[in-house]
């Protein structure tokens, strides 16, 4: 009798040690956890910085874009006004020098 209960408290030291083990990774894995989400939340918010800051390149983009386009359509209208000013100066006969531009305009 003495020699199961003995047996017994072997199994019971075993089966606490085994306990205590589970329960000390359960923390360690609860503290790699908390730390995953940190790092997870870092990382969301470090996205939505990056996708700001793409946004706002788009946008300022979009704008020289529209800048550049307007500047564009100007230097056009300047062009076919000077080329439409050149016709009614040298009328019919335009010198070859000027002929291009003016072709290039129509």
């Amino acid at each position: 009798m003495l020699e199961r209960l003995e047996q017994f408290e072997k199994i019971l030291d075993k089966v606490t040690e085994k306990v205590q083990n589970l329960e000390a990774e359960k923390v360690q894995i609860g503290e790699q956890l908390q730390e995953a989400r940190r790092a997870l939340q870092e990382k969301d918010l470090e996205l939505i910085r990056v996708r700001k800051e793409n946004q706002r390149l788009i946008e300022q983009a979009e704008r020289e874009r529209m800048s550049l386009q307007k500047e564009k359509d100007q230097m056009e209208q300047r062009l076919s006004s000077l080329a439409q000013k050149l016709d009614k100066l040298y009328g019919a006969e335009r010198p070859l020098a000027t002929g291009g531009a003016a072709a290039a305009s129509r």
